[in-house]
């Protein structure tokens, strides 16, 4: 364990050194406010081969962390695959790595997670449960359907759909729509 500290410890001085000698702004990324959007427009194996995480736009130009600023050709490489300039900030390179570990598998998780999920449209099930297809939605020729849900500790949908048709001015309730749907 101390090894690790005194290892990161060296990492934090070496990108201070290099964000100084460069003359570039030092950023510690833990605690960061990262916009999660942009960090999603680019490509996890781009990142990762390169060691950058983008924080955000300025204009046009794209700021990135990055561990090493002298390295002008992986720069040079980064904006030309981005196309766009980039303006640079100093990061150590282990918070570089870990948050761009803690991206990959929280993306991993919730591609698990949401792997087996299927939108069911309104319709009452054996136990009197609603429940919304997705078949359903997309057979129907009504306009769209604003719903208000909430998942419960059991995993359930449940809420208070209100369903908007284009044939009808007024909201109807899931509990009004007969066995047709309407």
């Amino acid at each position: 364990m101390k090894q690790v500290i005194e290892n990161r410890e060296k990492d934090f001085a070496a990108a201070r050194q290099l964000a100084e000698r460069y003359r570039y702004e030092f950023v510690a990324l833990k605690g960061a406010h990262l916009d999660l959007d942009l960090f999603h427009t680019i490509q996890a194996d781009l990142m990762f081969r390169y060691n950058f995480v983008p924080l955000r736009l300025e204009g046009s130009a794209l700021v990135v962390a990055m561990a090493d600023p002298s390295d002008l050709v992986v720069i040079d490489e980064v904006s030309a695959l981005l196309g766009r300039p980039l303006i640079i900030k100093v990061a150590p390179l282990s918070e570089i790595q870990d948050l761009l570990k803690k991206s990959e598998s929280s993306q991993r998780m919730l591609d698990e997670a949401t792997e087996g999920f299927k939108l069911d449209l309104i319709r009452e099930d054996e136990s009197g449960d609603e429940t919304i297809t997705i078949e359903k939605i997309t057979q129907e020729e009504s306009s769209p359907i604003i719903l208000s849900w909430t998942r419960s500790s059991s995993r359930r949908w449940s809420g208070a759909p209100v369903i908007f048709t284009s044939r009808r001015a007024t909201p109807k309730s899931a509990s009004s729509i007969g066995s047709t749907g309407r």
